[in-house]
């Protein structure tokens, strides 16, 4: 019984924290407002800036038919978090404002409702406060009762004229077809969840950054806008996302690479060993680029066969135009020599070839000059003029992609 109470802590636990950094999304996106920032764990779950006014809010995700009574631990616990920053703030003329969202429904018989909305003018708050104080045998709540009545009259009334509760959020579970249909109804329908999920990634880096003080500044509101807008435009019918271009292999993954046919065919024409690493590095990225891109099905028909078929066709055009009259008799520098001037003009010079108009990162063309380079049983593309002729003395093997 214990087991099962404590994996259900750990659970709800869980879903606090991913509640807390989705919803603070969510919130900053409806919003609507560029010059507002956030911050997430400073002084409450989230606190936001905007026009002079610091607002701390509380968020409380609770199982579907929970209510908030006069005396809800969670909304006590909020009332105690906010009281501290009251007091250090100035009280009376500090710019603070307090909010508490919940999935929690407040009940009808609580003066908890008179929180909900604008209440400003509701004089009752603090004697409607003062009553569901006075009949709490809790503990927890005593002691917050006890910083609440060093308060003045005024200072109460004040107090309680910043809180103010949004009861029945929405629920973490609905949070990502909100977004979706609400912010992303110019993308195309079957790409708004992979635009979702591309934005989360970002978003939560943000978060986690923040959390471990590697950021120190705020979330400002325009880069969230900004950020949103750059990944949907990834997914238009002349761009794709680009995911990979800090991802790097791991120690065995590039041991494995090292010994492939592409690595050895750039061995074969005396590449520096830093540029072979950095070819690993571009080989890695666009396989896993691509294997992206065919899983959420962001590829056109043969979108991919055309590109290979292209880089191809424009690697043979300039290979022959530098191999014309290439004696028999040309020495093993000169082959190589060719080699680089054919490698170079991939790396540097063929920045045109693109997979669509306006996928102009590096590693994705790089990377697939790599992979046609590694195609099996014969490599599609090579840099040694007389790769096929001696492809058995330059690999040290049988051609099978690898090679030992």
């Amino acid at each position: 019984m214990a087991n099962k109470e404590n994996k259900h802590a750990a659970a709800e636990q869980y879903v606090g924290y991913l509640y807390q950094s989705r919803f603070a999304l969510y919130y900053l996106l409806d919003l609507d407002d560029d010059s507002c920032e956030l911050f997430i764990e400073r002084n409450d779950d989230f606190e936001l800036l905007q026009d002079g006014t610091v607002s701390l809010a509380s968020l409380k995700h609770r199982s579907d038919g929970t209510h908030l009574t006069d005396l809800s631990v969670d909304f006590w616990k909020s009332i105690n978090i906010w009281i501290d920053a009251y007091n250090k703030q100035n009280k009376l003329s500090s710019n603070l404002k307090f909010l508490l969202f919940t999935t929690a429904s407040a009940s009808s018989d609580t003066f908890l409702n008179k929180l909900i909305g604008d209440h400003l003018s509701n004089i009752n708050i603090v004697d409607d406060a003062d009553s569901a104080l006075s009949r709490t045998e809790s503990k927890l709540i005593l002691e917050i009762k006890k910083k609440y009545d060093r308060f003045s009259e005024e200072e109460k009334m004040d107090f309680f004229a910043r809180v103010q509760i949004v009861d029945s959020t929405i629920r973490i579970e609905n949070i990502a077809e909100k977004i979706q249909n609400r912010y992303l109804k110019t993308a195309f329908r079957q790409n708004r969840k992979h635009i979702y999920h591309h934005f989360l990634g970002w978003w939560e880096s943000q978060v986690l950054d923040l959390l471990t003080g590697k950021k120190t500044t705020s979330i400002k509101g325009f880069e969230v806008t900004d950020k949103l807008a750059s990944i949907a435009s990834q997914y238009h019918v002349d761009d794709l996302p680009i995911n990979f271009q800090d991802a790097t292999p791991s120690d065995i993954v590039s041991a494995g690479l090292e010994k492939m046919m592409f690595v050895k065919q750039l061995q074969a024409i005396q590449v520096a060993p830093t540029s072979i690493q950095y070819a690993i590095l571009d080989y890695f990225r666009a396989c896993e680029q691509r294997s992206l891109w065919a899983r959420e099905k962001l590829l056109i028909d043969d979108d991919l066969v055309k590109y290979e078929n292209k880089l191809e066709e424009e690697w043979r055009r300039y290979k022959d135009a530098l191999t014309y009259k290439l004696s028999d008799s040309a020495s093993e520098d000169k082959l190589r020599d060719i080699g680089h001037a054919l490698y170079n003009w991939a790396q540097f010079e063929s920045q045109s070839l693109r997979i669509r108009t306006k996928v102009t990162e590096e590693y994705v063309r790089r990377g697939h000059f790599h992979i046609l380079a590694n195609e099996e049983p014969t490599p599609r593309i090579y840099w040694h003029p007389l790769f096929l002729d001696r492809i058995a003395t330059i690999l040290g093997g049988p051609i099978d992609g690898t090679v030992e």
